[in-house]
């Protein structure tokens, strides 16, 4: 192992192509008043910069090294390793669990720039190609799944590749189910909708979406993209309800659902037929 020196601040530069584009503040300041009670118990490690005699970069440890900076440092202690590849900064990230998943994709889309084939890329971080591919397809998201999974509300790579597949067949559907900001987004969620939408063939959604209730706004394809209130109105055994789209079943091929006179019952998908999708008046339950 390379041995440990003491490296001013000033001769060490981040990699301007690493892994981790958010560093979060509180937490650094955190680290920082940590550094300046012990200092830095484990040392950062760097290569010599190969344009720039006397610098070097980082290789791991650039929030030691920012924090270390907040806390009025002026070395760090550093291990000198010129044997560091891209792939072993993601794989270092990775085992702590300090990448998000658009981090991870937009590192490996930098990889796959470079001529790296998802196989290899696979090899090198110990990961299955179909997760490379899986992050891969964050960075082709259309623009109301981004926003979703930027703003958190879906974490899941899974499920939220399995929303986009939706999207691609039920686009004006899908985005009306989003629209619902209190829509909880997770694989059950999805797989509740897909349940739904997956009766519905795409070209006949005019003729579905005509016979919805007559307090309510009927989303056509020609209006607006956008519901506030998304309400799904289905039958049950000759009787309409609506389903709750926010409500948790106790199994994937479930839902819950409200009658016309306000009873709340939960019933298997497989005896659901999708009537229409559409969005209740302000103020109508």
């Amino acid at each position: 192992m390379d041995s440990i020196v003491q490296l001013p601040l000033s001769l060490i530069d981040e990699d301007p192509n690493q892994p981790r584009t958010e560093f979060n503040e509180e937490s650094l300041r955190e680290l920082a008043e940590t550094i300046k009670e012990r200092g830095v118990k484990t040392p950062i490690s760097v290569r010599l910069h190969p344009e720039i005699s006397g610098r070097y970069i980082i290789n791991h440890g650039a929030r030691r090294f920012r924090a270390s900076r907040m806390a009025g440092k002026e070395t760090i202690p550093a291990c000198v390793d010129d044997d560091y590849t891209e792939e072993d900064q993601l794989v270092e990230n990775l085992q702590r669990e300090d990448l998000s998943a658009l981090e991870i994709a937009e590192f490996m889309a930098r990889l796959r720039k470079k001529g790296r084939k998802k196989t290899e890329i696979a090899k090198a971080i110990g990961k299955s190609p179909s997760y490379v591919t899986h992050h891969l397809l964050l960075l082709e998201l259309p623009e109301p799944l981004e926003q979703a999974f930027r703003g958190g509300r879906c974490s899941d790579v899974t499920g939220i590749n399995d929303l986009n597949r939706l999207f691609r067949v039920y686009p004006e559907q899908v985005r009306a189910w989003l629209a619902d900001e209190t829509q909880e987004i997770n694989r059950t969620s999805i797989n509740v909708l897909k349940g739904f939408l997956d009766t519905l063939p795409p070209a006949s959604f005019d003729q579905v979406a005509a016979v919805a209730h007559t307090d309510a706004r009927v989303l056509a394809p020609k209006e607006s993209s956008y519901l506030k209130r998304p309400t799904l109105l289905v039958e049950i055994e000759g009787q309409r309800a609506r389903m709750l789209l926010n409500r948790r079943p106790g199994t994937e091929d479930r839902a819950w659902f409200q009658s016309e006179s306000g009873q709340l019952f939960e019933a298997p998908l497989s005896s659901v037929r999708l009537i229409a999708l559409y969005s209740l008046a302000d103020g109508n339950e």
